[in-house]
């Protein structure tokens, strides 16, 4: 590992944590279709049986979204 490597590595996971901690407790799949629709990218819900996250994890999602920029 390079000199610096790893305080940036440390800094761009501290940015993610939102996420990281929404992947875990609504589950990664199910949070990058809500991504997916919230950047506008697509309309689509997971694939039955998966559910989407729920309408209340929707705006976790979005505050996760703008603090990335």
């Amino acid at each position: 590992m390079m000199k610096g490597e790893r305080a940036a590595a440390e800094r761009l996971n501290a940015m993610f944590e939102p996420l990281w901690s929404l992947f875990k407790k609504c589950g990664s799949f199910r949070v990058m279709y809500a991504i997916g629709s919230l950047l506008g990218l697509f309309e689509a819900e997971p694939p039955r049986p998966v559910l989407p996250v729920p309408a209340s994890a929707r705006p976790r999602i979005e505050a996760a979204l703008d603090e990335l920029g």
